[in-house]
């Protein structure tokens, strides 16, 4: 009778562990910490571009703490739930339940405040000996690539030189942020693309050794709005280069900008000067900046010149106008408004994730036909691209 109970007993035991086996499904989940609440040995974690989850930490659970950029678990800390804090980066491993709840066995923790101190470094570094550009020219036999910097770095062109300890990463076609870039290899750059590169400058800075690379295909669209949904952050809008409909996500790190009326309608008369053969230079035959082509000191907003940055003959530099533009909400665009929409190349067709939004732009949509793509093909809004 006491084997039968004790087998009994058994089948039990092995029958319970098959329910909770069956019950709850391994796995793991990494994003923000929020709501912490210690004493009820919970809180919530916002995984990177997915639904807020609730986690309950198990009382045997693991609580360990690593420094930013650590790759694996040497040198972790063990800490308790009270050194879990609001902002901290987790990636949290247990058993989901059917309610959609985290039973937590293992906590591994970056606190924001080491995140923002190692950000802060890092992008000062990138200020210091990093460079911002768009890809002209890919040698895969030297592992060179040539770049137009950004106007504000000063050089016309320089070369990137690339070897075998040079970290590379890409951006996601569906995002602008540094997170969500992946490991590439020399072979994913092209012509066209934005690159930003972090390393060491010859004398003269026309050349740089890249300690690491990131770099991303991303495209300019003329568009019309059709649809604005402010809540979730998405508009609709109609691609005016074959009236193709477009559904535009707005990112965290989307940059929202809108061209005051004087400055769009002055660009807009270069670029029908350029149209008729008259050049992109400023009209009235002045030197880019001066007075007698209308960009001289106090066309810009404040006061602040508004010099498209361009040389006679050349396109003009709109991110250093974009920085002088006012900012706006997605809630103040309506539909019919025109726009300019820098964006990341999407794996979904017919949606884009926005680098850059420019609003205020009727008077170049109705430029030349030419003209317009022209400008598209060369202004640089893209270069909003997230770094570490």
């Amino acid at each position: 009778m006491r084997i039968r109970r004790v087998a009994a007993i058994v089948w039990f035991v092995a029958g319970l562990a098959l329910a909770q086996q069956t019950a709850f499904k391994r796995e793991r989940t990494l994003g923000t910490v929020s709501q912490v609440d210690a004493a009820g040995r919970k809180f919530v974690i916002k995984a990177d571009n997915a639904a807020e989850k609730p986690v309950e930490v198990q009382v045997d659970a693991a609580i360990l703490q690593i420094a930013p950029g650590a790759r694996d678990l040497t040198g972790a800390r063990t800490i308790t739930l009270a050194g879990i804090d609001n902002g901290d980066r987790a990636l949290v491993r247990g058993f989901l339940n059917s309610q959609g709840v985290f039973r937590a066995d293992q906590v591994v923790l970056m606190s924001k405040e080491d995140l923002t101190k190692k950000q802060e470094a890092e992008r000062a570094e990138w200020k210091q000996r990093g460079i911002a550009g768009k890809v002209i020219a890919v040698h895969p036999e030297t592992r060179e690539i040539d770049v137009q910097p950004h106007r504000a770095m000063g050089a016309a062109k320089l070369v990137i030189a690339v070897n075998d300890s040079t970290r590379q990463m890409r951006y996601s076609p569906d995002s602008i942020r540094y997170r969500d870039a992946r490991p590439s290899r020399f072979e994913d750059i092209h012509e066209g693309d934005q690159i930003q590169a972090l390393g060491s400058k010859n004398e003269d800075g026309t050349r740089l050794t890249a300690q690491q690379i990131i770099s991303g295909a991303f495209h300019n669209i003329a568009a019309v709005v059709t649809a604005v949904d402010a809540a979730s952050k998405t508009l609709e809008v109609k691609n005016l280069d074959g009236n193709k409909p477009v559904t535009v996500r707005i990112a965290a790190d989307t940059q929202l900008r809108k061209m005051p009326p004087e400055m769009a309608q002055r660009l807009a008369m270069v670029a029908r000067m350029r149209a008729s053969g008259g050049g992109f230079g400023p009209p009235g035959g002045g030197p880019p900046g001066s007075s007698a082509g209308g960009f001289g000191p106090g066309a810009g907003p404040g006061g602040r010149p508004a010099d498209p940055g361009g040389t006679r003959g050349g396109p003009p530099d709109i991110q250093s106008m974009l920085e002088r533009m006012p900012a706006f909400d997605i809630a103040e665009l309506k539909s019919g408004d025109a726009l300019i929409i820098a964006s990341s190349d999407s794996r979904t067709p017919g949606q884009v994730t926005a680098v850059t939004i420019l609003g205020g732009v009727e008077p170049l949509l109705t430029a030349p036909a030419a003209s317009q793509r022209e400008m598209l093909g060369t202004w640089n809004l893209n270069t909003n691209m997230s770094l570490p």
